[in-house]
């Protein structure tokens, strides 16, 4: 009896020990990397230059854009966005130039989704305005998506036609979900901007390419607009102007880049 107890107390022994040497090893914050604990490192997180944007080469398909260089055949990414070639890559397994930065900023919004409430320090109402912000810049990606990749929404076809995968988890490990309806897609948007719009800030004034109540009636004004639902996106439309500035800028009087009154601001 005490030989099998020593047999079966080794392993345990063992097994233990290697649990608590892994959550030891877990606890070890890694060098020069910043971990999201505390709700000031989720508003920094949003403050990141990956998702300030959208893509500089989403201007190549404007009818008011001219490239005289291009090549034939086009050869460069951009050229053939220009060019509107159905792949934009001749190599299928570089960066995609779309798909790729849009689905990294959702990556870094669902990042905020997943995480924000466990957050320590700041108050409730913080933590429910980064939220409102992450599904406002969710939903404003997954509206270029939509329309990248999927067809024109139509209130007949849309619940069949096929448009991009709806990815709500920040981890890579997990199996890309299959892709969604445009219907599904739109559905979504709506819904997560309802969602945000009672807790956007008010104002964005220190970071414009933030969320606020304005960028959340406007970037729902824009979805009813592509859904052909006219009144509604009139409707969200001043409602946008309501809760934001209003002013039109005279851009006639802005100092051009060569005037001494120019000042380049840069953060």
């Amino acid at each position: 009896m005490k030989k099998i107890k020593y047999q079966l107390l080794g392993p345990i022994v063992l097994s233990m020990l290697l649990l608590f040497s892994c959550n030891k090893y877990l606890d070890i914050q890694p060098k020069g990397v910043q971990l999201l604990k505390t709700v000031k490192d989720y508003n920094d997180w949003l403050n990141n230059d990956a998702i300030e944007t959208v893509p500089r080469n989403l201007n190549l398909l404007a009818d008011n854009e001219d490239n005289i260089q291009v090549v034939t055949p086009p050869t460069s990414v951009d050229d053939r966005i220009y060019t509107w070639q159905e792949q934009f890559l001749v190599n299928p397994i570089g960066n995609p130039g779309f798909w790729s930065p849009f689905y990294q900023a959702i990556y870094y919004y669902n990042t905020v989704l997943k995480g924000i409430n466990a957050a320590t320090g700041g108050t409730v109402e913080q933590k429910k305005s980064l939220k409102a912000e992450a599904l406002l810049g969710r939903a404003f990606n997954y509206l270029y998506l939509v329309n990248l990749y999927g067809k024109v929404y139509n209130s007949q076809t849309a619940g069949q036609d096929l448009a991009v995968p709806f990815v709500t988890s920040n981890d890579l490990s997990s199996p890309i979900p299959p892709r969604s309806t445009v219907q599904d897609i739109y559905d979504s948007i709506i819904s997560d901007i309802n969602a945000a719009i009672p807790n956007l800030p008010k104002n964005n004034s220190e970071n414009r390419f933030r969320g606020s109540v304005a960028a959340g009636y406007s970037v729902l004004a824009r979805t009813y607009l592509y859904m052909g639902e006219y009144t509604k996106a009139a409707q969200n439309a001043q409602l946008a102007l309501d809760n934001g500035p209003d002013s039109v800028i005279n851009y006639n009087s802005i100092p051009s880049g060569t005037s001494p009154d120019f000042k380049l601001i840069t953060r």
